[in-house]
């Protein structure tokens, strides 16, 4: 046990070594640095070079040829997979910061992967992980979200699937029973702001 937390102490203790683990656990096959290199981009990577030699000292990545691949008989391999699934409440406390500059939202909800239960599951072209409403949709509100949305993937390790709606088209597509909207609130997910009227969600 005590060996347990002395790895839990010093392996929790770099934002960057979470975020490159949850990229590794979507991508399980083995993975090139080159790989990691595009999806992070070249300001991040610097730091995460270091992390992939930690994760290697400490036996949970492994490196066979020009492959990277977690170990999964490491001892803590099942607690890791379970901590890094998890999205604190600080990560939506500064996402909802991001999205508080677009001044027509009036409406911000998590799910799909940011659900634990979800989080590592086979992806689906189907999944929805940010709804977005705005007042008007309009190209450069969707250009502020999309950047924002960008950032949050490096936190992530996945690419997002988003969709952004108006508040005219979202009523009526929730009013018409619309299948991916309610599948999307059927699996509870959480609601950073609501603004809209004459709507119970």
């Amino acid at each position: 046990m005590k060996k347990k937390i002395n790895f839990f102490e010093k392996f929790f203790n770099s934002r960057w070594r979470v975020c490159l683990l949850r990229y590794l656990f979507f991508h399980f096959s083995p993975i090139k640095i080159k790989e990691i290199k595009k999806f992070f981009g070249p300001k991040i990577f610097p730091f995460l070079k270091s992390e992939i030699k930690k994760l290697n000292q400490l036996s949970l990545l492994r490196k066979k040829g020009e492959n990277y691949y977690l170990n999964e008989n490491h001892f803590a391999f099942s607690e890791i997979k379970s901590l890094v699934s998890k999205f604190s409440p600080e990560f939506f406390e500064e996402s909802l910061k991001k999205f508080k500059k677009i001044p027509s939202l009036i409406f911000l909800s998590f799910g799909g992967i940011f659900s634990p239960e979800n989080v590592f599951l086979p992806l689906s072209e189907e999944r929805l992980d940010i709804l977005i409403v705005v007042k008007k949709n309009q190209k450069d509100i969707e250009r502020k979200i999309t950047k924002i949305v960008s950032s949050l993937e490096k936190e992530t390790g996945k690419e997002l699937n988003f969709m952004i709606l108006s508040e005219k088209e979202f009523k009526y597509r929730y009013s018409m029973f619309d299948k991916f909207i309610h599948s999307f609130f059927e699996k509870n997910p959480v609601i950073l702001i609501n603004r809209m009227r004459g709507i119970n969600l």
